[in-house]
C-alpha cells in the first residue's frame, strides 16, 4: 500500500484522540467541580521491553458529596509525577471518574495539538497520494 495513503489513514488516530480530548476538556472547564487532589500512584505503560512509555497518574480526591474518588487519568507522561504531590484537579459532577488535572495545557493546548498534527498528517497524505507533492520515505 502506498505510504502517502498510510500516513492518510493513521491520521484519523491523532484526530480522534485530539477530539475526545477537546469535547472533554471544554465539558469539564463548563461544568466541572474543581478540587484539590493527590498524586496516589503511578501506573507505567511502556513497551514490550519496558524501556520506553509513560507514567499514567493515579490521582485520589474527594468530592462535593464526600465521596473518595481514585482515578488512572487517561493522559500519560515523562517522568512520573511524585507520589503524594497536590494537584489541581477538575471533575464532572454527575461522573466524578470522569477527571483531568485542571490545567490549560491538558484542556485546551494538547488537544488541539492532536488534532493539529492530524490534520498535517491527513492533507500530507492525501496530496502526496494524489501526487501534488512528493514524500520521500526512502532510506538513505
Amino acid at each position: 500500500m502506498d505510504n502517502n495513503l498510510l500516513i492518510a489513514i493513521f491520521s484519523i488516530i491523532p484526530l480522534i484522540v485530539g477530539v475526545h480530548l477537546w469535547q472533554k476538556g471544554i465539558s469539564l472547564i463548563r461544568n466541572g467541580i474543581k478540587a484539590e487532589g493527590i498524586v496516589f500512584k503511578n501506573n507505567f505503560k511502556g513497551s514490550i521491553n519496558n524501556k520506553t512509555g509513560l507514567y499514567f497518574p493515579v490521582v485520589r480526591f474527594l468530592t462535593e458529596k464526600q465521596e473518595w474518588i481514585t482515578k488512572e487519568l487517561d493522559i500519560g507522561q515523562y517522568p512520573a509525577l511524585e507520589e503524594g504531590k497536590k494537584l489541581q484537579l477538575i471533575y464532572n459532577q454527575e461522573n466524578p471518574e470522569e477527571v483531568e488535572i485542571n490545567s490549560i495545557f491538558r484542556l485546551e493546548i494538547l488537544p488541539r495539538i492532536f488534532v493539529a498534527v492530524g490534520i498535517l498528517m491527513l492533507i500530507l497524505g492525501l496530496l502526496g497520494y494524489l501526487e501534488i507533492i512528493e514524500l520521500n520515505f526512502e532510506n538513505t
